[in-house]
């Protein structure tokens, strides 16, 4: 494929092979070339070896510059009602309820219209009670389900395929927790056939996978994102939020071309556990809107129902940041 019919995650993949094959010529240089001096005048020898190479990575440099350039278009001036969704559903973990339409009352405190519906079954009964949400991403593995999968992830998300013919408000499927279980419960072969089972009926229907700030580091996380349309991003422990502007660009390097959804916790998760500072909590509010404002991310995500019994005060906090900005 020629590398101006490339995405960006393509080009990425292109950069990395560039740069081993200079890496290898560089070694190869060092022991032919007798007077050539690291970091030195460079010589003819060198220019033969490294010459060709080097100047095919300048042209592909200048390829994925554009390329970041033209897809980071300023978003809207305040968080559009559209692009932020309410993450819920059935499960007791995590103080929770196991009531079916947890998605949509979390929906419905917030003002929102879109749910991100998880732990439940997935059949009809359950998309029925959400009809009404004006976009939907239903989850598609077994992760943390508050109930029996009886399908592989990959028949479940064929069936999400199949049943967003009939609810049309299905926009995509979610895998929860992908890259903790990534190497235990998921191999990238699998991950591909959940991403080719939910496109089997619908192919709009986008992939959407968590991956919390830390796992950026993992090394493999290129060739998941590969397999994702949308990063669910979550900073896991509000620590992070000093690194947010590094975390959101970190994310943008390792999953180039992906949307990025944010996901914004109440709570200081595996470290305090305790409940934010409403004044930190509108702080990282701020700093979202402007990385959504910068086009860097597409979208929040807002854990619902069991956070808004926990945390009444921060969950009346983010209500309120939002009527400012839809009423």
């Amino acid at each position: 494929m020629e590398e101006k019919n490339m995405d960006l995650g393509q080009l990425f993949d292109r950069k990395a092979a560039l740069r081993e094959e200079l890496i290898a010529r560089s070694r190869y240089t060092k022991a032919t070339v007798p007077d050539y001096v690291f970091a030195s005048r460079p010589v003819p020898g060198q220019l033969a070896v490294m010459g060709e190479t080097s100047a095919k990575m300048d042209e592909l440099l200048l390829k994925i510059l554009d390329e970041q350039e033209r897809q980071r278009k300023p978003g809207p001036e305040k968080f559009r009602r559209e692009d932020v969704f309410i993450w819920g559903g059935p499960t007791s973990h995590w103080s929770g309820s196991m009531a079916p339409d947890t998605a949509v009352r979390g929906m419905e405190y917030f003002g929102a219209e879109n749910a991100v519906y998880v732990y439940g079954p997935l059949n009809e009964e359950a998309l029925e009670l959400h009809r009404n949400c004006r976009k939907l991403i239903c989850q598609v593995t077994r992760t943390a389900r508050s109930c029996e999968q009886p399908e592989s992830d990959a028949e479940c998300a064929e069936k999400l395929s199949r049943l967003s013919l009939k609810y049309p408000n299905i926009i995509g499927g979610i895998a929860d927790d992908l890259v903790i279980y990534l190497g235990r419960n998921y191999s990238i072969r699998d991950i591909m056939a959940i991403r080719d089972s939910l496109k089997k009926h619908n192919d709009r229907l986008d992939f959407c996978g968590v991956v919390y700030a830390g796992e950026l580091d993992y090394p493999n996380m290129p060739r998941v994102a590969a397999c994702l349309d949308v990063i669910n991003l979550w900073l896991e422990q509000k620590s992070d939020i000093a690194e947010f502007d590094l975390i959101i660009e970190k994310c943008l390097v390792k999953c180039p071309g992906k949307k990025i959804m944010l996901g914004v916790f109440m709570q200081d998760i595996g470290l305090s556990d305790l409940g934010y500072d409403p004044r930190l909590l509108l702080r990282y509010l701020d700093k979202a809107e402007r990385a959504y404002r910068a086009g860097k991310i597409q979208g929040l995500v807002i854990l619902g129902d069991r956070e808004i019994a926990k945390f009444p005060e921060l969950a009346r906090t983010i209500r309120q940041y939002f009527s400012q900005r839809w009423n």
